[in-house]
């Protein structure tokens, strides 16, 4: 929790969660859909880390004509506790336009603004703050459908209560999947930003990278193993830290929530 100064370092968690999205009538060729969840986290060495987050959404797929053009709308809200009291509550507003480019080629750009409302009476002050996200992605594939690629370019702002807590950060992800066999795909994972605080003088650039095998063992599960490398270079001392990073992961889809399946 680098928000109350204390030092940053990468701790174990453990975490579940379960979602279920339900699709509603919708004008044909569009979808519209509406999710719940429900995430528990658990940090076996700072337990005032702990959270239990609720979840929902709204989602609408608009078609338009053209090569699978859509727009696309969303509407989350979350609410945050931990072991004692809420943490925070947020509601986030986002649209999206999507394109085919050429064959197994799409380009999305989208924007979402949002506002979270911190317990200040539960944690600490002045982080209250509205937020903007810019962003644009381009996803490829090959032709014998093995190989995908997503690479996403943004740049999101935040303007809390306190100057300390607002910034600009500018990232960027790359996503590569392989298929190895019908049941088991290979992943990399890369993502970098940069993030300018507006006050307090202090600057972060983070890098993670890691690779990982997903395996289905069943048409409704599926298992998931990463490893890699963090690092979080500041010119504050106490945020500054990298180090190794490994988790696993376990996904199951109830038959009667085909949606939820991704």
């Amino acid at each position: 929790m680098d928000e109350v100064g204390r030092q940053v370092q990468l701790e174990n968690r453990i975490g579940a969660s379960i979602y279920t999205q339900r699709q509603l009538p919708a004008r044909e060729g569009d979808q519209a859909m509406l999710g719940f969840g429900l995430n528990r986290y658990n940090y076996p060495d700072q337990h005032a880390s702990d959270r239990l987050l609720l979840e929902g959404d709204w989602e609408y797929w608009q078609s338009l004509p053209g090569d699978r053009r859509q727009l696309r709308y969303r509407v989350e809200a979350a609410h945050a506790l931990d072991p004692g009291e809420r943490v925070f509550s947020r509601l986030r507003a986002g649209m999206a336009w999507r394109t085919g480019t050429a064959p197994r080629q799409l380009l999305q750009a989208r924007v979402r603004v949002g506002y979270r409302d911190q317990d200040e009476a539960n944690t600490f002050a002045g982080y209250d703050q509205y937020e903007l996200l810019g962003e644009l992605n381009y996803s490829w594939q090959s032709r014998d459908w093995r190989w995908y690629l997503l690479g996403t370019l943004y740049v999101e702002e935040r303007f809390a209560d306190n100057d300390i807590y607002s910034y600009t950060q500018r990232g960027a992800r790359l996503l590569t999947r392989y298929r190895l066999n019908e049941s088991t795909r290979a992943f990399w994972r890369l993502s970098g930003f940069g993030r300018d605080y507006r006050s307090g003088g202090r600057d972060d650039t983070r890098l993670r990278s890691t690779l990982g095998v997903e395996h289905w063992l069943s048409e409704r599960t599926r298992v998931e193993v990463y490893a890699g490398f963090e690092s979080n270079r500041s010119n504050q001392r106490n945020k500054d830290y990298d180090g190794n990073v490994f988790g696993l992961s376990l996904h199951y889809t109830w038959p009667w929530c085909k949606s939820c399946q991704q």
